[in-house]
């Protein structure tokens, strides 16, 4: 059966025959009995056409004002949709690894075992992607996913801190440190100048790395449940390594000023030297309203310090037997959340027996993260185990690493408080 666009075609070869025989007698020339003839019949079959093209036209609109619309949920053949099963944070990443790991520097060879593992968004990321002498260049969307993961395994980023995009490697914000005043005045006294005064709070990357071993069994077992442990390796590394920086790097040289040296040194006092219940008390009650004289809106306010001192603290009981702080179950301590992290020295002082611990408001802080990452893998590469020098090879393992950039800073340096020459704990 013929179409309409079939139809239009046809309509338009008569009104072509029709058109050359108008042309003869135009140009002055009769038209012969059967040239006459031939204009009578395709002129009826033009309007034969156009009439058939009309009618299937209006039948075409007919159908569609009946027509019942398509469900886009639905799929195809009233088969049900089957949803794709969201890939878990950072399994693009860990993908990504392993088939750098497999492939060394044959980028070609990687992307070929990230497409057997299933992952095609990998492997076409690996094949735009040429290694250079510093490695592979991670696209900004996998390196979100171990920003994420991380959340988990570092301490300051689980209390919700916010991160802001670093994608040039800097941020400028601006910050007000100083309050406008009010005064009273007599009268036909001229009011005293008052005004706001601010200043720039910059963060710089600063360059995070990590070297974490693969067995080289799990690079040879090319199975997608074998991600979730090079990954898992990879974020507690990195997390581990972030804590530290955020919480007692000094902001020399190369390193983050973490809250140990962004916290204004007026909030930092040291704990009673007697260790008892009345101290501790005191001590706690200092270090929270050193901030609430600070002004300091409370939004995101907890404790951090070492296990050592949880368990001390859990275990404290008053004079009559009952436990001093039994909030501690529920994860609170004053009415404050708190966590632990190892990152804290508990080998500090003269004694190499003290610790600290940290009361901030974390709403006020800030984490600059570089929206890129670097991959380089080495199967004879030696690294660190504790004090050990250890040889890739020798293990038979790949050694991968990662090399990133952040930054920490408060927004103002008096959203904390710090009890240094801690000694509570067993």
């Amino acid at each position: 059966m013929p179409t309409i666009v079939d139809l239009q075609a046809r309509r338009a070869e008569v009104q072509q025959r029709v058109a050359a025989l108008a042309a003869v007698e135009a140009a002055g020339t009769e038209l012969s009995a059967d040239q006459l003839a031939a204009f009578e019949a395709d002129s009826a079959e033009f309007e034969q056409l156009s009439a058939q093209i009309t009618r299937m036209q209006a039948a075409e609109r007919m159908q569609a004002a009946v027509a019942t619309p398509v469900d886009p949920t639905a799929s195809p053949r009233g088969l049900p949709a089957t949803p794709r099963t969201p890939v878990a944070a950072g399994t693009n990443l860990a993908c990504m690894v392993m088939s750098i790991a497999h492939g060394g520097r044959d980028n070609q060879v990687a992307a070929a075992y990230a497409e057997q593992m299933g992952f095609p968004e990998v492997a076409a990321a690996l094949n735009r992607s040429t290694p250079a002498a510093g490695g592979y260049i991670v696209p900004p969307g996998y390196v979100a996913e171990i920003i994420e993961m991380n959340r988990a395994d570092s301490v300051i980023r689980s209390f919700g801190v916010q991160s802001v995009p670093m994608p040039n490697g800097q941020l400028n914000m601006g910050r007000q440190n100083g309050a406008a005043t009010a005064t009273y005045i007599g009268e036909s006294v001229d009011i005293p100048k008052s005004e706001q005064t601010f200043n720039n709070l910059v963060l710089s990357a600063k360059k995070l790395t990590s070297l974490v071993p693969i067995s080289n069994d799990l690079v040879r077992y090319s199975n997608p449940a074998a991600l979730g442990i090079v990954m898992g390796d990879m974020s507690a590394v990195m997390g581990l390594r972030e804590d530290l920086a955020f919480i007692r790097d000094a902001g020399t040289g190369d390193l983050v000023k973490g809250l140990r040296y962004a916290i204004a040194a007026a909030a930092v006092f040291a704990a009673n030297a007697t260790v008892n219940l009345v101290n501790i008390t005191a001590d706690l009650g200092k270090a929270m309203n050193l901030i609430a004289r600070a002004n300091v809106k409370r939004r995101n306010l907890g404790w951090l310090f070492h296990p050592d001192v949880e368990q001390f603290l859990m275990d404290l009981r008053d004079g009559n037997g009952n436990l001093a702080f039994p909030e501690m179950a529920r994860g609170l301590l004053r009415t404050l959340p708190y966590k632990t992290t190892t990152q804290i020295p508990v080998n500090l002082g003269g004694g190499s027996n003290e610790t600290e611990v940290y009361l901030v408001e974390f709403s006020q802080a800030i984490i600059g993260d570089a929206a890129s990452m670097v991959l380089d893998v080495s199967a004879e590469a030696s690294y660190m185990d504790g004090a050990t020098m250890v040889s890739a090879f020798s293990r038979d393992e790949t050694v991968v690493r990662a090399v990133s950039a952040h930054d920490f800073a408060l927004r103002h340096d008096r959203a904390g408080s710090v009890i240094t020459g801690v000694r509570w704990r067993y």
